[in-house]
Formats: C-alpha cells, sequence, structure tokens
C-alpha cells in the first residue's frame, strides 16, 4: 500500500510539472504576441472633431438658356470650378415648322421687293443722269431701294435666327452657347446631352443647364 501510494505521489508531481511548464510556455507565448516595445518621439496630439452640418454659399444661380434646343454638349461637370463667361453647354436649334415657314416666307418676298427696287433705282439714276427726271423723284426711289435692302436683310437675319438661333452676321453663337455668368463652383447639372431645353417665358422658368454657388 505504501509502494502504491509513493508511487501514485510520483506520477502526480510528475504531471503537475508537466502542466506548470506548459502553462509558463503559454504565458511567455501570449505576452510576446499582444506586447510590442516602441521608442518614445516628441509630437503633437491630434484631436480631430465631426460637426455634422452644411456649408451655405454665398450666392447660387441656376443657369437657364436664351433658346429652346437640343442639348448638344456639355463642358463642365459637378463640382469643377469654372469662370464667368466660359462655356457650360452648347444647344442645338430645333425650330418649329410654322415659325421657319413664315420666315422663309417673309425673306423670299423681302428678297422680291429689293429686286423690284434695285431695278428701279437704277432705272431712275440713268433718267437723272440724262435730266429726264427730277432730282426728287430720284432720292425716293433711292429711298425706296435703301428700305427694300434693309427689310431684306432683317427678314434674312429672323429667318437665321429661327434656323439656327443666331443673328447672319453675327461673330459667336452666343445664343447657342450657354455661359456662366459668375466665378465659382457647379454644384449641379441635370441635364444630359441630347436633352431638350427650354427657354424661360411667361408660361415656364425654363429649364436649368447647370446651378452655380459663389462660395
Amino acid at each position: 500500500m505504501k509502494k502504491f501510494l509513493k508511487k501514485a505521489g510520483i506520477v502526480t508531481g510528475v504531471i503537475v510539472f508537466i502542466m506548470s511548464v506548459f502553462f509558463i510556455l503559454e504565458i511567455t507565448t501570449m505576452s510576446e504576441a499582444h506586447f510590442e516595445n516602441y521608442d518614445l518621439t516628441k509630437g503633437d496630439i491630434v484631436k480631430k472633431t465631426v460637426i455634422t452640418g452644411k456649408i451655405l454659399p454665398r450666392k447660387e444661380i441656376a443657369i437657364k438658356p436664351q433658346i429652346s434646343g437640343i442639348v448638344e454638349k456639355i463642358y463642365f461637370k459637378p463640382g469643377e470650378k469654372i469662370k464667368k463667361g466660359e462655356v457650360i453647354a452648347k444647344v442645338k436649334v430645333i425650330p418649329e415648322m410654322v415659325n421657319l415657314n413664315e420666315a422663309e416666307s417673309r425673306s423670299t418676298i423681302a428678297k422680291m421687293n429689293l429686286e423690284n427696287a434695285e431695278k428701279n433705282h437704277f432705272r431712275s439714276k440713268e433718267l437723272f443722269k440724262r435730266n429726264l427726271i427730277a432730282e426728287s423723284e430720284y432720292e425716293i426711289s433711292k429711298l425706296n431701294y435703301e428700305t427694300a435692302k434693309e427689310q431684306w436683310e432683317t427678314a434674312e437675319n429672323n429667318l437665321k435666327l429661327v434656323k439656327d438661333g443666331i443673328f447672319k452676321k453675327s461673330k459667336n453663337n452666343s445664343n447657342t452657347l450657354i455661359t456662366s455668368t459668375i466665378n465659382g463652383t457647379i454644384l449641379e447639372v441635370p441635364i444630359k446631352e441630347g436633352n431638350s431645353v427650354i427657354k424661360s417665358n411667361s408660361f415656364n422658368d425654363g429649364t436649368t443647364i447647370a446651378v452655380i454657388a459663389e462660395m
């Protein structure tokens, strides 16, 4: 019995020793895995605070077209900076057939009147040179010719405006090019290329091409 107890005590001691060794090894492994050494450095402590809210611009403007038509090209995207006078988009005019027909008819009639007045004027001019008519009659023919010429040019300009959105003698496409009226940031461009746009009138506010903010 004593031998048995002695052997049991030895076995128990061995088990306790082995368990103690494993426990020490586990603590050592955990310490190496969870702890690191750092060198001390001198620096500033930065404290950041997140504040909810909204930044309001000093000025916000909706840019609208001067003519109705189809958006042919867009040159800016939301978030981009823009300067006063820069082109935001280009609009292509799609004329109404009724207005186009009326403009073409007025131009044709004005052209015929001009040709007739021109013939009368040059005939009167030749007669005046020969002293066959009075100067007052010649001046009347000249005035009629100048008036007919002006009426034809007006009709041609109107036809060009109906068809293309610009005057015949215009050096730029000021009506078809939509420009910014301020320096700022593009907040929104609610249209896409190919969209129809309408100029403002008594029935509606017109299509917004872009919203620009002066921050």
